[in-house]
């Protein structure tokens, strides 16, 4: 596995069973961009990104995108205050 597949599945392995883009989106929405800047960085469509967001809403047991982002903010900040191994 080279270095970029680490990165990548280290970044999203937060989301747990989810595939990878929808924990992109998800940090994507964290961020603060809406489904229209979104679809255009991970060329993608629109209703492709909603449906991920609605995913990853769903999966969480949350509502809201500010719940999300801080759902994601927290467990990022959670991932860098472990110690490597």
């Amino acid at each position: 596995m080279n270095g970029n597949a680490r990165s990548l599945r280290s970044r999203t392995a937060w989301l747990g069973s989810a595939d990878a883009h929808r924990s992109i989106v998800a940090e994507h929405t964290a961020g603060g961009c809406c489904n229209a800047e979104i679809a255009t960085r991970m060329s993608i469509s629109r209703r492709t990104v909603s449906t991920h967001v609605s995913s990853v809403l769903k999966k969480l047991d949350m509502t809201s995108r500010v719940g999300l982002a801080g759902e994601v903010i927290r467990r990022q900040q959670r991932n860098r205050s472990r110690p490597y191994v």
